[in-house]
């Protein structure tokens, strides 16, 4: 498949951001990708274009080397944009884990350490079934100091498996940081969309065979000559 079209990237995107809500149209990270993709697109356009349409002065041998030249530095720039927004990413969504640990009461937790302790040892102290009532209605009453405590430590500090405290941990999130779980969602697939942009150029760009590149060429040199023919 081709790499995805300067327009195309500016639709997605569109989409994307008014998904994103409040951090769509000031998001730095989904800006630059956008950006990124989009500067891609016209650059394989522009590239794609220069194969299909050799000069008529030049041999096929001529147009096969400057294909090559031009395929070089296409990948070399294209690269160099997509893995800056993909980096650019990153560091959002690392941003966005900070952001979501301080709503939950991480962070605080983290402040006041012996708070904490007591939290989880009482939770521990409970029975199965009051430990876990007691994790639920702190989650649905957004109970930064009893979310915050279990999840600033190991699971089995607050007498839950792995697995409980990852579940737990993810319904706090996608109920009291709706808005910055679903950004980060959002920041993933535009990760991809990146990734998916440069395999699809670099499939194209290694399926320039000097074979099909010197048939274009040979084209124009044969309606070249034939041009000159008719016009003697």
């Amino acid at each position: 498949m081709k790499p995805m079209k300067s327009a195309s990237a500016k639709t997605i995107f569109e989409e994307l951001k008014r998904s994103a809500g409040s951090f769509g149209e000031k998001d730095q990270a989904l800006l630059h990708c956008e950006s990124a993709l989009m500067r891609t697109g016209r650059i394989y356009e522009a590239f794609d274009e220069f194969v299909r349409t050799p000069n008529p002065k030049s041999s096929a041998t001529d147009h096969r080397m400057a294909v090559e030249k031009k395929a070089g530095e296409l990948w070399k720039k294209c690269e160099a944009e997509l893995m800056s927004a993909k980096d650019h990413l990153k560091q959002r969504d690392i941003e966005m884990n900070h952001v979501i640990d301080a709503l939950l009461g991480i962070v605080d937790a983290n402040e006041k350490p012996f708070q904490a302790t007591e939290v989880r040892q009482a939770l521990k102290a409970m029975s199965k079934q009051e430990r876990l009532a007691c994790l639920h209605t702190a989650i649905e009453g957004n109970d930064t100091t009893v979310m915050g405590s279990v999840f600033s430590g190991h699971s089995f500090l607050s007498g839950l498996t792995q697995g409980q405290f990852n579940q737990f941990q993810k319904s706090a999130s996608l109920k009291n940081a709706q808005s910055e779980m679903k950004l980060k969602a959002i920041l993933r697939h535009a990760d991809e969309l990146c990734d998916m942009q440069l395999n699809r150029i670099a499939a194209n760009v290694q399926g320039l065979t000097s074979k099909s590149i010197n048939r274009l060429a040979e084209q124009a040199d044969a309606a070249s000559a034939k041009l000159q023919k008719a016009m003697a």
